[in-house]
């Protein structure tokens, strides 16, 4: 029934003085307030677990595998992460807004470059992840011990390498040989940076490395040396079968391709330089390997 009329105001206070007293009968707030103040609050720091690692498979490589466990009683969500170390740069990564149930982990993985090649780092390592819209600060266990020091001091010898020369490896179109000895002729090309932004230093090739499926083997003896007055040095190799034709060995592969030689400046150690053949080298690998295992 539609009342006309000016209202009564002595029932309009009645009915507002009313609904506070009601809602403290309910036993408390609605529970999905309840939920909203838990998201805005977020779960305690100690029930999130952050870790690092690099898989086998990633070995040679600039990626890590990270991630946070949910050790609270509730769902979160993680949209986005990083690593924060002044030793690495860390890429940040964007992950999908979807619930991590308790005991699950949200994982990603994320890039690396070097970074303060000058001086040690002055702090340990975090990960910086939004849980629930907030910004987390956790501390970061490194599963191996060492792992990020390691890769630190890889980058920065790679920096220093980089400055001296540039390394590739350059395969032929057509394999050579026939049967067990066939293999793709190639060279590793070292040139020097243009312009030189330091004094040129002597860069020795001290050896090559092949993977579990593929050998990478020099034409001439080693070490090999790009001396300092010459923009360029080719060393000739040869990459072959190492006859492992076994079905095992060729599914369970992680890293087939992962080729790589060792160079060495004056004053440092040898450094690990990853040589991956392209797509269509690729290809002209796997065609060769299926030939040579017939």
């Amino acid at each position: 029934m539609i009342m006309r009329g000016r209202p009564r105001l002595a029932g309009l206070v009645t009915v507002v003085l009313l609904v506070p007293a009601l809602a403290g009968c309910t036993g408390g707030r609605a529970p999905a307030d309840s939920h909203r103040d838990a998201a805005r609050v977020g779960v305690p720091a100690a029930a999130l677990h952050a870790s690092v690692t690099q898989s086998r498979f990633d070995e040679g490589t600039s990626r890590l595998r990270a991630g946070v466990v949910n050790d609270s009683g509730r769902d979160i969500t993680v949209t986005r992460a990083t690593l924060s170390w002044d030793g690495l740069r860390f890429s940040s990564v964007r992950l999908a807004a979807e619930p991590v149930h308790p005991g699950q982990a949200a994982a990603f993985t994320v890039d690396y470059s070097s970074s303060r090649c000058g001086r040690p780092p002055a702090s340990g390592p975090r990960l910086v992840v939004v849980v629930d819209g907030r910004v987390r600060r956790l501390p970061l266990k490194v599963d191996v011990p060492g792992l990020l020091l390691r890769l630190r001091a890889d980058a920065c010898a790679r920096v220093r390498l980089d400055r001296q020369a540039a390394v590739r490896l350059v395969l032929a179109r057509a394999t050579a040989g026939t049967g067990t000895s066939e293999h793709l002729p190639g060279a590793l090309v070292l040139t020097r940076p243009v312009p030189a932004r330091v004094a040129a230093r002597p860069v020795r090739v001290v050896a090559v490395q092949g993977s579990v499926l593929f050998t990478l083997a020099a034409a001439r003896d080693l070490p090999a040396t790009l001396r300092p007055g010459r923009d360029r040095l080719v060393v000739p190799v040869a990459v072959g079968s190492t006859l492992r034709c076994d079905g095992h060995a060729r599914g369970q592969a992680s890293q087939p391709f992962l080729l790589a030689a060792y160079l060495q400046t004056r004053g440092g150690g040898a450094q690990r330089v990853v040589l991956v053949p392209a797509g269509a080298q690729q290809q002209r690998l796997l065609a060769m390997l299926d030939r040579v295992c017939r």
